[in-house]
């Protein structure tokens, strides 16, 4: 009978190999036990990733709607800012110069068209408001402020309306320049583009548009009425306090027909907000609930993980004690 046996070195290499493959196996089932996910996912799966991979394609494309929600969030609400900053200025700004243009002080009419040239000069940084790299108001013309300054434009305006004989002859120019087609605040004033557009995707074929840009209609009737007011300041009329109130009168009145016009613009922002909102929940309770089915795919037994790292280290102490037990051996010993 023939027996064979290995030699010292090569049983000393198995065992360290087994005592490695072990030492392996009871990290891997620590960290699942404590994970609750699988380590090996391929093992797990039985090579069938078909239920993995689709879910993962729909939380990449949730996810880029939740990007897109979520900046164009970001742009309406200080799109929602500027237009209610704006609104607040034109309903106070309207009572005051009707009621400043029922006095005949020269000085106070003037004081009166200096505050409208600031306030003018306020409202359109407020327009050309940029979020992240993007003007807010200039429709797909992004990259630019699409107002000239408060500045700019009262030059322009003063050339126009320059030999006006009457404030209203002075109106009638004013509503012109900014309302006629081609005129002067479209070919000059308005440098944004004449294209209304940012639409953002929240779902699958669902899309919610923003429109709302600098050369809306109520957008220019706000900064018409204070660039009447504003005129005063400039030097129309000078001398004539009865003139120059009726400017101011011109000016209150025009923001007081402006209000409702332009609080319809807040209110359409508004809703827009509140569909996004609406897209950001649905998305987000989405999300979640595909992870929790990843997860479920991926997930480890706590059961049946414990009850193999158990044995596992039971194999461990067996092989450390055969390892201890065997290097303790002596020549004398082994010949016994």
């Amino acid at each position: 009978m023939t027996s064979t046996s290995i030699g010292d070195l090569a049983q000393s290499m198995a065992t360290r190999m087994q005592m490695t493959r072990l030492k392996s196996n009871l990290n891997m089932l620590t960290t699942e036990l404590s994970t609750g996910r699988k380590e090996d996912v391929a093992k797990q799966m039985r090579g069938e990733f078909s239920a993995v991979a689709a879910l993962e394609g729909e939380m990449r494309a949730l996810s880029s709607y939740d990007v897109a929600v979520r900046e164009g969030s970001l742009l309406l609400d200080a799109a929602q800012v500027a237009l209610t900053n704006i609104y607040d200025q034109v309903v106070d700004a309207g009572p005051d110069f009707l009621l400043t243009s029922e006095v005949s002080d020269s000085a106070m009419l003037k004081a009166a068209g200096q505050d409208a040239e600031q306030k003018l000069a306020t409202l359109i940084s407020s327009l050309n408001l940029s979020v992240a790299g993007r003007a807010i108001f200039g429709g797909v013309a992004t990259d630019n402020p699409p107002l000239l300054s408060a500045e700019a434009l009262l030059d322009e305006l003063s050339t126009v309306v320059m030999g006006a004989a009457t404030p209203q002859d002075t109106a009638t120019l004013i509503d012109s320049w900014f309302n006629d087609a081609g005129g002067g605040f479209e070919t000059v004033a308005y440098q944004g583009s004449p294209t209304a557009g940012l639409t953002i995707p929240v779902g699958p074929g669902e899309t919610v548009s923003y429109s709302i840009t600098a050369g809306d209609q109520a957008v220019r009737d706000v900064l018409a009425s204070f660039a009447t007011a504003a005129l005063v300041a400039r030097g129309s009329f000078d001398g004539d306090p009865t003139a120059q109130a009726e400017m101011l009168e011109i000016a209150g009145q025009s923001m007081l027909n402006a209000e409702a016009s332009f609080s319809v613009l807040q209110a359409e922002v508004g809703t827009q907000q509140s569909f996004l909102e609406d897209a950001r929940e649905r998305i987000d309770a989405s999300l979640n609930a595909h992870q929790m089915a990843l997860n479920e795919l991926y997930s480890a037994d706590p059961y049946e993980v414990a009850t193999q790292l158990e044995a596992i280290s039971l194999q461990l102490e067996t092989l450390y004690a055969v390892t201890s037990r065997l290097s303790g051996l002596s020549m004398t010993e082994y010949l016994r």
